[in-house]
């Protein structure tokens, strides 16, 4: 925590101070890429309300599992949507996929390919990043102990949408890249 704060003070707080500044950069008909998370979970729970910009709003990335709480792009984008006016693109797919076969027929399907397309086109991208040890992978047992070494070896201190980066912020070069 910072300044003697516990994390779920420096999360409402930095919702409550970061929500003015995000909805300023949002313009009405945006294409909005959205990620879960904590951090943005407090963010968009103090968004304006009724402001009809008319958003489109992007899942950023695919499900961590098949539960969905109140953290998860799902459940913020549904908030997001009713806060600010629009409409919410799910990806429904898993983050992580055994194969990059898989996920290249995946990106094939109709329904897949049109949020990647949408995802292309964002003018903003609201998305948190967090250490491995806060993962939410790792708390919720899609990353296993021996997973979470090697992506430390590999240079790893942190996530963005189940990008593993490095102190440099560049991506990791691991299985979990693909």
């Amino acid at each position: 925590a910072s300044d003697g704060l516990e994390a779920g003070d420096l999360r409402r707080a930095i919702g409550h101070f970061a929500a003015p500044l995000v909805e300023e950069l949002i313009a009405p008909k945006d294409v909005v890429a959205l990620a879960g998370g904590r951090t943005i979970h407090e963010l968009v729970h103090h968004l304006p309300t009724g402001r009809g910009k008319a958003l489109m709003i992007v899942q950023a990335m695919g499900s961590v599992d098949s539960t969905v709480n109140a953290f998860d792009a799902q459940e913020v984008g549904r908030v997001m949507v009713q806060r600010l006016g629009g409409t919410f693109l799910a990806l429904n797919t898993p983050a992580f996929l055994p194969e990059k076969r898989t996920r290249d027929a995946l990106l094939k399907l109709p329904q897949v390919g049109n949020v990647h397309e949408q995802l292309g086109r964002a003018k903003v991208a609201v998305v948190g990043l967090g250490t491995l040890e806060n993962s939410v992978f790792v708390e919720r047992g899609v990353l296993q102990l021996d997973a979470l070494a090697e992506l430390r070896a590999a240079g790893a201190v942190g996530e963005l949408c189940g990008r593993f980066i490095d102190a440099d912020g560049r991506e990791c070069v691991s299985p979990w890249r693909d």
